[in-house]
């Protein structure tokens, strides 16, 4: 339930942020594909073809240009909300992008084909699309590179938690290797209340402990588990410098490789 809660209020975030960069982007849109329109028509009109079949042809390849257009805007606020963003993109939040790019597809489409109405019934008969046709290719191209932006975005952020969060990552550490001693500080801390041992007299108030042996060392399992948590959290710290590291060493190989391939070439060209 907490999950969900904080999915809803990441996804509303984003959406908050990525509506403040688009709804500037989009103003003036539906005067200037009028203007488009017109000039279209204008160049039809000064070759004495204006009622052509081609002339709608023409017209809704404009229609068609507008909504990816619209598309392109949603996606490119999307892009900088997520950038906006440091936690991975939820699957939920993903869907719900998609959800409303359906739906901005969608009403563009009905617009720009309102819009053109007139050009339609001007040329008649012609062959034309519907809405769900004139945004198809567009929306599925849209979403291919929404889904890729995603996957990269999230690769990269995945394994980086406790490096953007090193005072949290110290906190578990520590506590994880203050657990490894909890038998040792148990018992200490029994000691100042009790003479007896604490785990025979465990055994003695609950009868189903009978099976446990009294010579079982709890630092068996406490400090396994400890300094195996402590080893994990520094190794997820540190793991995204040795990466780095390791990809700048592979880059100045590469270059000083192809910089000696280079001088050799040069030198063989010299001898000759």
């Amino acid at each position: 339930m907490l999950i969900q809660v904080f999915s809803r209020h990441a996804t509303r975030k984003i959406k908050a942020f990525a509506e403040n960069w688009v709804k500037p982007q989009l103003e003036g849109r539906p005067v200037a594909f009028h203007r488009a329109v017109q000039r279209k028509l204008g160049e039809f009109a000064a070759r004495n073809t204006l009622r052509s079949p081609f002339v709608y042809a023409a017209v809704e390849d404009l229609a068609e240009k507008e909504v990816e257009h619209y598309g392109q805007i949603f996606l490119a606020g999307y892009k900088q909300a997520f950038a906006a963003v440091s936690n991975p993109i939820r699957s939920a939040t993903l869907t719900q992008v998609k959800r409303d790019l359906d739906a901005l597809l969608s009403s563009e489409s009905d617009r720009a084909l309102k819009a053109i109405q007139y050009v339609r019934e001007a040329c008649k008969p012609v062959p034309a699309r519907d809405a769900v046709a004139l945004r198809d290719q567009t929306q599925r191209k849209l979403v291919a590179e929404l889904d890729l932006f995603v996957a990269k975005l999230n690769s990269e952020r995945r394994g980086t938690f406790f490096k953007r969060h090193p005072a949290l990552t110290l906190l578990l550490s520590a506590a994880s290797f203050v657990f490894s001693f909890v038998p040792q500080w148990g018992a200490s801390v029994w000691s100042l209340f009790s003479s007896r041992p604490l785990v025979p007299y465990l055994i003695e108030k609950i009868p189903t402990l009978e099976n446990i042996s009294v010579g079982f060392n709890w630092n068996f399992v406490t400090m396994p588990i400890g300094f195996g948590v402590s080893i994990l959290l520094i190794c997820l710290l540190f793991r995204p410098a040795v990466v780095a590291l390791a990809t700048s060493s592979r880059r100045t190989s590469k270059r000083a490789s192809s910089k000696s391939g280079e001088f050799l070439l040069v030198s063989r060209h010299t001898s000759r």
